[in-house]
């Protein structure tokens, strides 16, 4: 089941009922709701004032929303705000489209609503709703550089479409909740499924994963591994260019902080892939396969083999 309601902001006794009526809100009607205290895209944006709320959905203009009562210190949060997102438009060639954040605030953005004077979660939604097609989609787009879900802006810059085909063409693609949540926030579970048909993007999500986990934990080490070596190959291909649409600034340290290969590998070189790096790094016994000698076996042979050198001790 898909999550329509994402949040990323405390939750506290005087906000807890509202976000609690958003969420129920968006699940109850299938509609998209972000709640944000900052950018998602580039987690080097910190804000000292903390007692406000982003709230995005789609078709609807961004709500800055002040519950903490401190206007000097809001006033100063949503400048930043607004620096920052013009930042990252600037950063993914997004300006062209949506101009400056002069030219889009007054259209996209309201910062006038007072907490205390909210009178329900619909009566707000309505408030905000936008009509214009040419809005809607610039709105789409900013929410994109919010969250993450950045869209190649060549592919979505032109004039409103015509057509349901060229409509598809130029969809705006957003994260939803489950997966905002993947690529942003530490997984509770250490095995994560996601299922989808082909063409869904379960690779670009894994793709949007691995620049997060490779921006903002510089001390990992990511194995990204398949059973196919013709898809590991393709996937090391795809890496780089992934990095380089999203402007990542840290070079590749292939076969250092990051591996991409089949999941056997061979005997002669240790970095082939992940079952053969995992022997030479416990030095533990690498099997070739055979009809007697499946991976699934060769697996479990290697994780005895690990625990009874963490039983001794050895590592």
């Amino acid at each position: 089941m898909t999550s329509y309601f994402y949040l990323q902001a405390d939750k506290n006794k005087l906000n807890a009922d509202f976000l609690n009526q958003l969420e129920t809100y968006a699940d109850s009607q299938k509609t998209l709701i972000y709640v944000l205290n900052r950018p998602l895209t580039d987690q080097k944006y910190n804000y000292t004032y903390s007692q406000s709320l982003i709230i995005l959905a789609p078709k609807h203009k961004v709500a800055i929303i002040d519950f903490g009562n401190k206007k000097h210190e809001f006033d100063d949060y949503i400048e930043d705000v607004l620096e920052d997102i013009g930042s990252i438009s600037d950063k993914y060639l997004y300006k062209e489209v949506l101009g400056r954040p002069r030219t889009w605030r007054k259209d996209l953005l309201d910062t006038e609503i007072s907490f205390d004077e909210i009178k329900g979660v619909e009566n707000l939604l309505e408030s905000l709703k936008l009509e214009e097609e040419f809005d809607i989609k610039r709105l789409d787009l900013l929410i994109s550089l919010f969250i993450g879900s950045i869209n190649d802006i060549d592919r979505v810059k032109q004039e409103i479409p015509a057509t349901t085909l060229d409509k598809v063409k130029q969809k705006i693609q957003l994260f939803d909740g489950d997966q905002t949540r993947f690529v942003y926030q530490r997984p509770e579970k250490k095995r994560i499924r996601i299922q989808g048909l082909s063409g869904t993007g379960k690779t670009e999500l894994l793709l949007h994963k691995l620049k997060d986990l490779y921006i903002t934990a510089p001390s990992s080490s990511i194995y990204f591994t398949c059973h196919n070596k013709i898809l590991a190959d393709n996937l090391r291909r795809r890496i780089p260019s992934f990095f380089n649409f999203m402007k990542v600034e840290q070079q590749i340290e292939w076969e250092k902080r990051l591996w991409c290969t089949n999941a056997w590998g061979s005997a002669a070189f240790p970095n082939s892939g992940a079952y053969r790096y995992i022997c030479d790094f416990y030095q533990i016994p690498f099997f070739r396969y055979s009809y007697q000698m499946t991976f699934s076996k060769a697996c479990r042979l290697a994780i005895e083999e690990i625990n009874e050198k963490f039983k001794k001790g050895w590592i």
